[in-house]
């Protein structure tokens, strides 16, 4: 066999193989995924803490006191926002309440008239109206799915927790053994393949969180400059909805300007119109590049992987399609060095 045709074989073997890891397998180590980034993450910060004379013990420990106090304030910082905008909310909610039923009576007599002007099918509006209603019913019910995984999510971190301590304080003896069970031959392989999988997912993540800061981030300027209320909250809201293919900030700001054009605020929604409109050039123009630079693939690249893997896995496919792009490419690199 030519070694073109092998390096093909190869590929397809690999692809089929992380098809396979992702959809049934990957629940069963997820885990000690989760521990070894967390452990990649906090090394350096263990390291430090060994060059000041803590025993590594002592270190690894160290390290994940400041890696969890550091996200217990970022996290606190955010809710703390979000709860002073609920509270704000929660004090205007009757006034919002009595114009949604002023709104809802008024539309009683808009909805004939708009069909009326528009020649619309009025089938064809309640097919449209049905269709809204199990999009909406669909969030709702993945909304739900997501809070009933939380206590098995507790346990991830949990394990992934201790795993991580372990692999930050025995790291030397774990990468010895590891590299001790390879054949000689493929050793250097090893360490080139291992080097260029941490820095790319690494990199990967980086970037997603900047796309999902610098979306919360947009959102939440535009709307405070343009002196809406609850920027923070639904800018923060944009920013993690950002995660979810197809979705993102438009969940929240398509629906808004929809019905602030619908009621007469015409300045309001032409005003929630150029957030969105500058949310999506920016996120559109940077997620390709980000990803690509970051994981060292080119941005077509990282946009087709992420395209594919959403389309195989849903929102989770944002980070297995270009992961597992990045670890096809470290494989055809070393079967081309082994070659």
């Amino acid at each position: 066999m030519s070694r073109y045709w092998r390096t093909v074989w190869i590929s397809i073997a690999f692809s089929v193989g992380a098809y396979v890891f992702w959809r049934w397998c990957v629940g069963y180590v997820l885990p000690f995924v989760f521990g070894a980034l967390l452990a990649i993450m906090l090394q350096p910060v263990a390291d430090w803490f060994e060059t000041r004379r803590v025993p590594r013990p002592g270190a690894a420990l160290l390290s994940l006191v400041v890696g969890g106090s550091a996200t217990i304030l970022v996290l606190g910082s955010v809710v703390s926002l979000v709860a002073s905008e609920l509270l704000q909310l929660s004090r205007r909610l009757p006034e919002y309440l009595t114009r949604g039923e002023q709104l809802m009576q008024h539309h009683r007599e808009w909805d004939t008239t708009l069909v009326r002007h528009l020649h619309l099918s009025p089938s064809l509006v309640n097919t449209s109206l049905t269709t809204l209603y199990h999009l909406s019913e669909g969030l709702v019910r993945s909304l739900l799915l997501l809070v009933l995984k939380i206590p098995s999510l507790g346990l991830v971190v949990v394990i992934g927790t201790v795993s991580a301590y372990f692999l930050i304080r025995d790291h030397q003896r774990i990468s010895a053994h590891m590299l001790g069970a390879l054949p000689p031959s493929i050793r250097p392989q090893y360490q080139a393949a291992k080097y260029d999988i941490v820095n790319g997912t690494l990199g990967f993540l980086k970037a997603e969180a900047l796309l999902v800061f610098m979306t919360a981030a947009i959102t939440t300027a535009g709307l405070l400059v343009m002196g809406i209320r609850y920027g923070v909250l639904v800018g923060i809201a944009a920013g993690l909805l950002d995660l979810i293919p197809y979705l993102g900030p438009t969940a929240i700001l398509g629906p808004w300007i929809l019905l602030a054009w619908v009621v007469g605020h015409h300045i309001l929604a032409v005003k929630l119109l150029i957030v969105l409109l500058a949310v999506a050039l920016v996120r559109q123009l940077l997620e390709p590049r980000l990803v690509g630079a970051n994981m060292g693939l080119h941005p077509l690249v990282a946009l087709m992987a992420l395209y594919i893997g959403v389309r195989l896995f849903g929102a989770s496919g944002i980070i297995i399609g270009p992961v597992t792009a990045l670890i096809l490419k470290v494989v055809y690199r070393a079967h081309q060095t082994i070659g």
